[in-house]
């Protein structure tokens, strides 16, 4: 791991995502978190307990992880990958509190026409217990959240040495964020993702597609096995019916054999 955005989600963590991808650092990120049950389950079981996951065998296939759940759980993160950078973005916090809210309801909406779905029932769980419920107590209204906000963000700056941290926001572009990473200014615009409800929502779909595409396939080999077997009951069937059974007549000759055998004894 090389680098961690301590960044809240809503401070533009999926252009930062995006702009790690182009420089090369494979990223973590909710989207894919949510690829994986044990994944999911694992923050979900550990949202008090951080301490207790196996960040280096979680996270061996990325290079860089942003937003949910990353920012939890900066500290413990920064003992198991002591290199890594670190990047946090401020954002004005009203601003912040305003796209917070919006994605509030959306994920509690998804969660409410999809609460049959297993993956979106343990998807929301992990967010619950991470971050509407773990970091802001199940409380949603302004005040408190960006009390909270801001506290979180001086506490980040205050926790990683400077060396070791870059204050960015997304407005800057690739040229802090190149100089801080050692990386080239790549020949391509900065990647501004800031469809962010869109985002969640194609994450989303992804994850549940994937999900459909398991269904499907179960539900075909379902068919086939059942197939399978009415075939091979209907060819035991088949054969049975091969083979000589009594009739009444051979009965009948059977039984007038035996009486001729008696008489001419």
């Amino acid at each position: 791991m090389k680098v961690i955005s301590a960044a809240m989600p809503r401070t533009g963590t999926q252009s930062l995502k995006r702009a790690l991808e182009i420089l090369g650092y494979p990223t973590y990120g909710m989207g894919d978190c949510l690829q994986y049950y044990s994944h999911l389950r694992t923050f979900r079981d550990n949202a008090s307990t951080p301490e207790n996951i196996d960040y280096a065998r979680l996270l061996s296939r990325y290079e860089g992880i942003v937003g949910m759940p990353a920012f939890a759980y900066y500290r413990e993160m920064l003992k198991v990958f002591p290199n890594a950078k670190v990047i946090v973005s401020p954002r004005d916090a009203k601003s912040w509190y305003r796209s917070y809210s919006k994605l509030h309801t959306l994920v509690t909406g998804i969660r409410q026409r999809l609460w049959f779905l297993p993956r979106i029932r343990v998807f929301y769980a992990t967010v619950n217990a991470v971050w509407f419920q773990g970091f802001f107590g199940g409380h949603s209204d302004s005040e408190h959240c960006i009390e909270l906000y801001e506290r979180y963000t001086a506490q980040v700056i205050a926790d990683v040495p400077s060396e070791q941290l870059l204050v960015w926001t997304v407005d800057q572009g690739w040229e802090p964020l190149c100089e801080f990473l050692g990386e080239p200014v790549p020949d391509q615009p900065f990647p501004y993702m800031n469809k962010s409800e869109s985002v969640v929502k194609r994450v989303v779909g992804l994850a549940l597609l994937r999900d459909l595409i398991y269904l499907l396939l179960g539900l075909g080999l379902v068919a086939l096995l059942v197939w399978a077997m009415s075939a091979s009951a209907w060819r035991m069937g088949s054969s049975d019916s091969l083979w000589p059974t009594s009739t009444p007549s051979s009965t009948c000759n059977e039984s007038s054999l035996a009486r001729s055998l008696s008489a001419s004894r």
